[in-house]
C-alpha cells in the first residue's frame, strides 16, 4: 500500500477521466477526506454509496448519486438518488 497525503490525492482524482464513478462505503463508514477531496477537484462525478447518510456527502451540482440502496437517511434528500443503478 501507498501512503499518500491529501495534496497528492487531489492530483490523482484531478487526472481521473471525465465523470469518474467513485465508490463508496456507506453506513456511517463513508471515506469523508476522500469525497471532500473529490468534491474540491472533480468537477462532475457519479457517486455510488449503499445506505449513504447526509452529513459531508458532497451535495452539488455535478455530483450524481448512484445505489442499489437508499437508505431511511437519504430517502427525502433534496435530490434523488438513482435506486435502479448500480455499478457494472
Amino acid at each position: 500500500m501507498r501512503v499518500i497525503n491529501v495534496e497528492q490525492l487531489k492530483s490523482i482524482l484531478a487526472n481521473l477521466p471525465s465523470n469518474p464513478r467513485i465508490i463508496a462505503s456507506g453506513n456511517f463508514s463513508a471515506p469523508l477526506t476522500l469525497l471532500d477531496a473529490a468534491e474540491q477537484v472533480i468537477p462532475e462525478f457519479k457517486l455510488h454509496m449503499l445506505n449513504a447518510h447526509g452529513s459531508g456527502i458532497p451535495d452539488r451540482e455535478g455530483v450524481t448519486y448512484e445505489t442499489a440502496f437508499v437508505g431511511p437517511a437519504m430517502r427525502n434528500h433534496a435530490r434523488p438518488w438513482g435506486f435502479s443503478h448500480s455499478p457494472k
